[in-house]
């Protein structure tokens, strides 16, 4: 590499740098919680760290839904509910079903929770009611649906859905 490169990437950095701060900072953050969580933890392995993915997984779907509505300038405070109807609509019509069973009805469990989202989304159109509390108001009735479908815990999936979730299908 070239001197002229070289000062071209370092440049290209501080201004990626200035520009982005979090570009850097979330991966050494990243980093150095890794460490401190290996060095109080010293048998941390690698399933640990995808126990914690898998964990996170949920979490992370949450916040892409939500990203984009706040990109579009709106916020939604039903989507805890909405994935709370998805989860026991998954878990009480998969409790009995076959793996190949399963993947329809988890195709119509994604296709439900995306009809819940439209229905939210037309609320707040088409009656013109604040985003904040069309969708803290639907929030409260998808919860209470949730508790309808089961009201208790319960439900399963097949242990091959189960498997394709954690990755584990094919091992």
């Amino acid at each position: 590499m070239s001197a002229a490169q070289n000062i071209g990437l370092k440049t290209r950095l501080r201004r990626s740098l200035r520009r982005d701060p979090g570009l850097f900072f979330m991966p050494a953050l990243l980093i150095v919680s890794l460490a401190i969580t290996v060095a109080i933890h010293p048998q941390f392995s690698d399933f640990d760290l995808q126990s914690l993915a898998m964990g996170a997984l949920p979490l992370a779907f949450a916040a892409a839904a939500q990203a984009v509505v706040v990109i579009s300038g709106g916020i939604d405070l039903s989507i805890g509910s909405v994935m709370a109807v998805a989860n026991v609509l998954a878990a009480s019509a998969m409790e009995k079903a076959s793996f190949a069973q399963s993947i329809p009805l988890a195709a119509a469990v994604l296709i439900a929770g995306a009809t819940i989202g439209a229905l939210n989304g037309l609320i707040v159109i088409m009656s013109r009611i604040p985003d904040v509390v069309a969708t803290l108001t639907s929030g409260f009735i998808w919860g209470g649906v949730a508790l309808v479908i089961l009201e208790k815990p319960g439900g399963g999936a097949p242990q091959e859905f189960l498997n394709l979730g954690t990755g584990t299908l094919f091992t």
